[in-house]
């Protein structure tokens, strides 16, 4: 979801002042003008001026050596002008260094210039030197001043040659050829004059530029102060929607929890209308808990705070998770999603319950816009570096032009057949911004034929990595009935054909269960006894899903299988589901948890929840915890962070100093911990992006791996 703000643009702000002074506020503007003038009169005109000098007495240098020799003495008149300039520097600095002269000292000096000027027009031969045209280089370095310095230098200059032709007439009584200087005065006047229009023209331009210039800082003012506003609006939002969060997290909760223990507890037992409502509510509710999930997200993504737990995942079992459950998603429709392509595999580093979240947004998507008795089809494919999850439905499909725009958030298309649909425009916007968070990307391509859509969804594969669970194999007919891939610290596989077992024994991972059907062939269960030794060490439990025989069908040889169970009674996933549950459940004795938790209702949910596994004691805050820390050896922690008094974040560092450190410690709050508060919480939850299955799949897994690690 990375749209273009002011702040994404590929220039920096510095860099922009260091171009363009414009851009910086008046204050800082007014005190950069301060500098360069300072800089300007007391350093760069100075400079010029000696240089300017230097050369004029280089050309009277080559005057004397070339022409005639010069009235004055050259040393003399170096020394002079030499020191002049040496004094205008000292006096430039000093005056505007000060900055208490109200006298425009520059422009005092311009004119002294002048004097000087005509005294090397003097030394040079006076009426007669080829220097005369001099003085125009005063009235043309004002040009880029202003208009009014221009004219003044225009009259200025030529009445002070004037004032060197008088000089020579009266005081040394040369004889002038009036005509002749006329003219060179009158072009001086009259060059002085066009320089002056052309300054005009400049002035023009300038004035020009500098109302361009304001009206361009008003206009980035303007955007900076719209920018600030939808700053602090965002804020204000992000703030307004964490404590709606807060206030909406814990009553759902424990509303859609109790709804399901009420669906469990109720089943078979209720009236067909009863069960409608019971539907209603539950769907109602969820579809509650999907909008804030969603509107939490994408302010988490927006700000750069959205959390990621990576790990390597095989991506069939994820998929087939999540065809399972989206299966039920609008059963009025009677959609079938069918999982083509089951050979393929690939191994890629996600957040799974992540990418199950994308992967059932795409699904449900799919139902939406799918018509009656339809299908949709999923299927794998990889290349060397590639794996893709295809998704294609027989739906109305998305017109060309519109497929980039569904991604941006709260984005409908605007069309008949598509506004009756339900939807925030959000789902898809998120799960694009997830997917590219992983490496990968999300785009729709046409279908090889017919009506319809095919959503890709494109990630980076990497070498396949075991998990540390120990596994429970499943091999029946019955086994796609069965919805779980974890339970209670197993890892479950599933099998229903001979290659497809085969392949999954000869993994590298720790069977601890094989529950094999009789009715799919005992013989190759010797066989595969014998291929694989490792079995010896696996529990086989073996039953008939057409009916169990009265008396044990076959003999397994105790030197290929040491541990052999019969089951009865298994005709159904059902009954398969609840004599795994049981077998799991009898590996261990019930343990103890600690569950700190303020909200009194979550507390009743997660005991009519976890009574039947577990031992589930209650503190209100983190003093009563303390205490029964002291009371009671416990196996698990169950902690909420929003707690009354001390938080649970203020638990968890006493916890850590701790004599009880060792206990593992899952966090079951409205929001996710940040990565420094993780350092010893063994999960962390979100209420209402957790099912019961998976918390309960959740502390099994936890108690298993501390059972392991204490070992």
């Amino acid at each position: 979801m990375k749209h273009s703000t002011l702040s994404e643009h590929s220039f920096e702000k510095k860099d922009l002042y260091s171009e363009f002074d414009f851009l910086r506020d008046e204050k800082e503007r007014a005190g950069l003008k301060k500098a360069k003038s300072i800089r300007l009169y007391t350093f760069q005109i100075p400079l010029l001026r000696t240089i300017g000098f230097v050369l004029l007495l280089a050309g009277v240098a080559l005057h004397n050596t070339l022409m005639i020799q010069s009235p004055l003495s050259f040393p003399q008149l170096a020394l002079v002008i030499l020191l002049y300039s040496l004094f205008s520097w000292i006096f430039l600095y000093k005056a505007y260094q000060s900055g208490t002269s109200s006298i425009d000292w520059s422009l005092a000096f311009f004119v002294l210039d002048l004097f000087f000027w005509n005294m090397i027009i003097y030394a040079t031969g006076g009426e007669k030197s080829w220097l005369f045209f001099i003085l125009l280089a005063r009235v043309m370095d004002q040009v880029f001043i202003s208009v009014k310095r221009v004219l003044f230098f225009a009259h200025i200059c030529p009445l002070s040659y004037l004032g060197l032709l008088a000089y020579l007439n009266l005081w040394e009584n040369h004889s002038i050829n009036w005509h002749q200087e006329i003219i060179k005065l009158t072009f001086l006047y009259i060059f002085g004059i066009y320089l002056c229009m052309a300054a005009m023209a400049a002035e023009r331009l300038r004035n020009r530029l500098k109302n361009a210039l304001r009206f361009a800082r008003q206009i980035l003012q303007d955007l900076e102060n719209e920018k600030i506003k939808a700053q602090q609006a965002s804020e204000a939002k992000s703030i307004f929607l964490s404590n709606v969060s807060h206030e909406l997290r814990t009553p759902l909760t424990s509303i859609l929890g109790s709804l399901r223990i009420l669906e469990s507890l109720t089943k078979n037992k209720i009236t067909e209308k009863e069960k409608q409502l019971l539907d209603i509510s539950l769907r109602n509710c969820k579809r509650l808990v999907g909008l804030v999930n969603d509107i939490l997200d994408l302010n988490k993504i927006e700000a750069g705070e959205m959390e990621y737990h990576i790990e390597s995942i095989s991506i069939y079992e994820l998929v087939h998770e999540a065809a399972q459950s989206c299966e039920s998603y609008a059963p009025e429709k009677n959609i079938k999603i069918i999982m083509k392509s089951s050979h393929v595999d690939f191994y890629v580093k996600v957040d799974p319950k992540r990418l199950h979240q994308v992967l059932f947004n795409i699904l449900s998507n799919a139902v939406k816009f799918s018509p009656k008795d339809s299908t949709i089809e999923i299927s794998l494919k990889k290349n060397q570096n590639w794996g893709e999850i295809r998704v294609r439905d027989y739906g109305i499909g998305i017109p060309k032009d519109k497929r980039e725009s569904v991604f941006q958030k709260f984005y409908q298309i605007d069309s008949s057949d598509t506004k009756n649909y339900a939807g925030t425009g959000l789902g898809l916007a998120i799960s694009r911004e997830i997917i590219r968070y992983f490496g990968g990307d999300m785009y729709f391509e046409d279908p090889p034929r017919g009506s319809g859509i095919v959503m890709v969804v494109r990630l980076p594969l990497i070498q396949a990595e075991g998990k540390d669970l120990p596994v429970l194999l499943l091999y029946s007919s019955l086994a796609k009935q069965i919805n779980h891939t974890e339970l209670k610290g197993y890892r479950i596989l599933k099998a229903s054909h001979h290659k497809e077992l085969k392949d999954l024994l000869t993994k590298d991972m720790p069977i601890s269960f094989l529950f094999y059907d009789l009715a799919e062939d005992i013989q190759y269960l010797q066989e595969l006894g014998k291929e694989f030794p490792k079995l010896k060490e696996t529990k086989i439990i073996l039953f008939d899903s057409k009916g169990m025989p009265e008396e044990d069908p076959v003999k397994l040889p105790e030197s290929v299988f040491q541990e052999v169970l019969f089951l009865e009674n298994i005709t159904s996933p059902e009954d398969l589901r609840s004599q795994i549950q049981s077998m799991v459940e009898k590996d261990d004795s019930s343990p103890s948890i600690l569950h700190i938790e303020d909200e009194k209702d979550i507390y009743q949910m997660i005991v009519h929840l976890l009574g039947d596994y577990f031992k589930v004691d209650w503190a209100e805050n983190v003093k009563q915890a303390k205490e029964k820390l002291l009371q009671k050896d416990y196996s698990l922690i169950l902690l909420d962070i929003y707690l009354p008094g001390e938080s649970g974040l203020d638990f968890l560092k006493w916890y850590n100093k701790s004599s009880f450190s060792h206990i593992p410690v899952i966090v079951f709050s409205v929001a996710s911990l940040k990565d420094e508060d993780k350092m010893n919480v063994a999960i962390s939850l979100v209420k209402t992006e957790t099912s019961n299955e998976e918390l309960v799949n959740a502390i099994w897994s936890v108690l298993a791996s501390s059972k392991k690690n204490k070992v």
